[in-house]
């Protein structure tokens, strides 16, 4: 697909307040030289062909995300913010005066209509990929005609590598047909690894067993800017229902699965070899600073990420 402006585009959701966590995680290091995970999202980006960055953020960790990155990353590339505040609403939607959770993963992308004109991928900013990762989407992404407007694509990963030790987690497990474009997303809660060694999602006594290999969304997409018109049909649905809701979600696998079963756009399933990994609770921090201290290790990232770029 022929790019309009500034090339491929990796949009980086990071303003969850991450109340798990208790921390702003976006920011938190975990590489040797004190790198983030949003460090190596763009090393890795970067490396696969992307161009441009535009980082969702809450206006109030601006001074700290621009302290945290200024120096090492921001100045070396094409990057832009868009802030995800809970009044930026389309009209005629005011929030509740009491809500203080933010709107959803729909409503962060919907906000970067006006920053993205071109393909893009976007990913969670606590969210470890691999390289391939980016490399698949980049493929998928340059070879779409102009007519493919409205095909999409996300990378999986089994399930039983999205695991945390440490508590239940939220994924979306995929089905999809033998064309390999996704049939459905559905959304699983409180998904761990029981007693007996089995994946299950759910609360006690109501827990359902799920695949292994089960392919999870670990909201890691691939557009074009085609998608946002499309998500803010899915927003104000939403939004109808739920306008007065404090703490209800509008999250990115519903929307598109609810796109998919309206048969508005199709998502081909992709898949990466990379390990994923990520960040949902303080004791997480410790696996994954060691499974990118063995990355290094093994020579796939050097010691200090952005040396000889600085």
């Amino acid at each position: 697909m022929e790019t309009k402006g500034k090339g491929l585009t990796l949009v980086v959701l990071a303003a969850g307040i991450a109340s798990r966590y208790g921390g702003l995680k976006q920011m938190e290091g975990f590489g040797p030289s004190g790198e983030a995970i949003i460090d190596y999202a763009v090393f890795d980006a970067l490396n696969a062909g992307f161009k441009h960055f535009v980082f969702i953020i809450r206006k109030d960790i601006e001074d700290d995300f621009r302290s945290s990155f200024e120096e090492r990353l921001l100045n070396q590339i094409s990057y832009e913010f868009v802030y995800q505040e809970l009044t930026s609403l389309p009209e005629p939607f005011n929030p509740h005066s009491d809500r203080k959770k933010p709107w959803g993963t729909t409503h962060a992308l919907w906000l970067a209509k006006n920053a993205v004109n071109d393909p893009f991928v976007v990913l969670n900013a606590d969210d470890f990929y691999g390289a391939e990762a980016y490399k698949v989407l980049a493929d998928f992404l340059t070879q779409l005609k102009d007519s493919d407007k409205n095909i999409f694509s996300f990378c999986g990963f089994e399930l039983h590598n999205t695991l945390s030790e440490n508590g239940g987690v939220t994924r979306g497990i995929c089905t999809a047909n033998n064309e390999g474009n996704l049939v459905s997303v559905d959304e699983q809660f409180h998904i761990s690894r029981d007693e007996d060694g089995i994946i299950r999602s759910g609360e006690p006594g109501n827990r359902i067993e799920l695949p292994e290999t089960a392919i999870a969304s670990m909201n890691m997409w691939a557009f074009t800017p085609a998608i946002f018109p499309l998500l803010e049909e899915r927003f104000l649905h939403f939004l109808n229902e739920n306008h007065n809701a404090l703490t209800k979600e509008c999250i990115l696998p519903v929307s598109i699965d609810e796109l998919i079963q309206s048969g508005e756009v199709k998502v081909q399933m992709l898949k990466s070899s990379s390990q994923w990994f990520g960040v949902t609770f303080p004791a997480d921090k410790r696996a994954v600073s060691e499974q990118i201290c063995r990355l290094v290790d093994e020579g796939i990232y050097p010691q200090n990420l952005w040396k000889n770029l600085v």
